[in-house]
């Protein structure tokens, strides 16, 4: 695994929100890591993340949103 992979998908991990929204407010995180999301189903909680990792967070961020919206449209319908 790539290590920006692996840094995204721990702060996901430790604090169940984005990379991108942790490292716009944690002192603890210098950098912008977006790109990785924590997945929850309604009514269990958070069962596990997806992360990418290849571009600039903000595009990697982009990249996930987009990736899962098209996702969940495809299973509403």
């Amino acid at each position: 695994m790539y290590p920006h992979a692996v840094q995204k998908k721990k702060i996901v991990d430790q604090y169940n929100k984005s990379s991108a929204y942790i490292s716009c407010f944690s002192p603890l995180e210098s950098k912008p890591l977006g790109g990785s999301f924590p997945l929850r189903i309604k009514n269990v909680g958070v069962v596990g993340s997806v992360t990418v990792a290849s571009y600039s967070g903000i595009t990697d961020h982009d990249f996930t949103v987009e990736g899962l919206r098209q996702f969940i449209r495809f299973y509403e319908d």
